[in-house]
């Protein structure tokens, strides 16, 4: 019997772009507050300011908030 290797997992960071071009991933705070009504969560970069952070968690307080990633990954 042979065994098979699983494949690699591959990154999620592949697919912002066609995210972006999709419009499926917004980037900006004005855009945000203009697609309240298509937010399913917030994705929120790491390297945030801290007082953009608190913004954002006091306008978006009814959405789930995730924290991760760079700005630099989401702009490839």
């Amino acid at each position: 019997m042979s065994e098979t290797s699983p494949a690699p997992a591959r990154s999620v960071e592949r697919l912002f772009p066609f995210a972006r071009r999709a419009r499926l991933l917004i980037v900006g705070r004005e855009q945000l507050r203009r697609s309240k009504s298509r937010l399913h969560f917030l994705l929120v970069t790491r390297d945030l300011a801290e007082g953009s952070r608190a913004e954002l968690l006091a306008d978006f307080a009814h959405y789930p908030i995730v924290q991760h990633y760079e700005s630099a990954d989401l702009e490839r």
